[in-house]
């Protein structure tokens, strides 16, 4: 999908004391980080786009996206695990339903000031994860 990409988390460098992940390496100017706990149990999370680039990186757990690309009407499902690092451009909805606890951290080249004024809310996905008309 044009402005979405995936990839997986390596370990850049490594010795008896620790290893070191890495997760940006300038692909993204980050004005906010955020940790993201979602508990399993089948509710729907997310559905809502920005306007502004984003990224995930998901440090636990599992689960299925729905990804719609306002602009192109492009979209897709991704079955995002542990170690998984999703960049995304503005204007993509994404939506959740994890199987299990996940910690994710999440962060995007714009401030955080509230949900009104950074999310804009879409009603792409119900709450059964079936796609709307």
């Amino acid at each position: 999908m044009r402005g979405l990409t995936v990839k997986q988390a390596k370990v850049i460098s490594s010795d008896e004391r620790r290893d070191i992940i890495s997760v940006l390496n300038g692909e993204l100017n980050v004005k906010d980080i955020h940790i993201l706990y979602m508990k399993k149990g089948g509710q729907i999370l997310g559905n809502h786009w920005h306007t502004y680039n984003e990224f995930m990186y998901i440090m636990k757990g599992k689960g299925h996206w729905w990804m719609k690309h306002i602009l192109t009407g492009e979209e897709e499902e991704y079955d995002f695990k542990e170690g998984d690092i999703v960049f995304k451009t503005g204007f993509i909805t994404h939506t959740a339903k994890v199987s299990e606890d996940c910690v994710i951290l999440d962060g995007s080249c714009e401030s955080w000031i509230g949900e009104d004024f950074n999310h804009v809310r879409d009603d792409y996905i119900d709450e059964n994860g079936d796609k709307l008309k």
